[in-house]
């Protein structure tokens, strides 16, 4: 509780457009504009693992409850991707949602992965093998944000010019 910098300044060759500890806090993953994720020592500020390339700028990401996936979302090409946390090995996609990703929210249990994008789409992914479970959603507003129950039955949606909405996610037909 000093308020001191344990760790850092740390430098990139790109912007850091996000940031997240794994679940455990020993890692920390940054979301680059230069297309890359590094995931880092959270204590030592060292690469944890070789960087992670993507194609464009890197801006939405998510570590799954047990912290051994990441998902990230890439600007411009709407990629959605799953990999290994321990390694940067690619799990699962690349996989194109509807507009850039902007917000990614794994469920509890790690089964889910709810996509919000800019455009204004909502859309509901298998959390392992990120095969689509619903048609997206469109909505007029951009999202604020995305929330699962702790059971993972339902998906918690705000956005700053409506109204919030709470979805029943248990099965793909849930949706309204």
């Amino acid at each position: 509780e000093s308020g001191e910098v344990e760790t850092g300044p740390m430098t990139f060759p790109g912007s850091v457009n996000e940031g997240r500890f794994s679940p455990d806090g020993a890692s920390l993953a940054l979301a680059l504009s230069d297309g890359t994720v590094q995931i880092l020592e959270t204590l030592t500020g060292l690469l944890h693992c070789a960087p992670i390339q993507h194609a464009n700028s890197v801006v939405a990401l998510a570590y799954s409850p047990d912290g051994l996936t990441l998902a990230t979302a890439s600007k411009g090409d709407g990629k959605i991707q799953l990999f290994d946390s321990t390694d940067g090995s690619l799990v699962s996609g690349p996989v194109t949602a509807l507009g850039t990703a902007q917000i990614l929210q794994f469920s509890l249990g790690g089964l889910r992965l709810a996509s919000a994008s800019t455009s204004g789409a909502v859309q509901i992914w298998d959390g392992l093998e990120l095969l689509p479970l619903n048609e997206p959603l469109l909505f007029n507003a951009p999202i604020g944000n995305l929330q699962f129950s702790p059971d993972g039955a339902r998906l918690l949606q705000t956005a700053s010019q409506s109204s919030p909405q709470i979805w029943d996610v248990r099965q793909s037909g849930g949706l309204p």
